[in-house]
C-alpha cells in the first residue's frame, strides 16, 4: 500500500469515518491485494498515481470484505 494510502481514504472514501477498526483493517488488507495482485493499466494518456488506484480500490473491496470475510476479485485480471 503506498503510505498515504490512509490520508487518500480519509478524502476519498466517504464512509471511512464509520467503519471501526477491525473494518478498516480488513478494508486495508484487501485494498492491498488488490492493488498488488492485479494489472493496472492507465487509459488514453490517463496517469495512474496512488490517489487514482486507491481511491478506485478501496470502496471497489469494502464492497466485498468489509460486511463479510474478504473475497478477492479473482476473476478481474486487469484494471484499465
Amino acid at each position: 500500500m503506498p503510505d498515504r494510502w490512509v490520508e487518500i481514504v480519509e478524502r476519498k472514501l466517504a464512509v471511512w469515518d464509520v467503519l471501526d477498526d477491525n473494518e478498516r483493517k480488513v478494508l486495508e488488507a484487501a485494498s492491498d491485494w488488490l492493488l498488488r495482485h492485479k494489472h493496472w493499466e492507465a487509459a488514453h494518456g490517463f496517469a495512474l498515481v496512488d490517489e487514482i488506484t486507491v481511491t478506485i480500490a478501496a470502496p471497489t473491496e469494502r464492497r466485498r470484505a468489509v460486511e463479510s470475510e474478504v473475497q478477492h476479485v479473482d476473476l478481474v485480471r486487469e484494471l484499465v
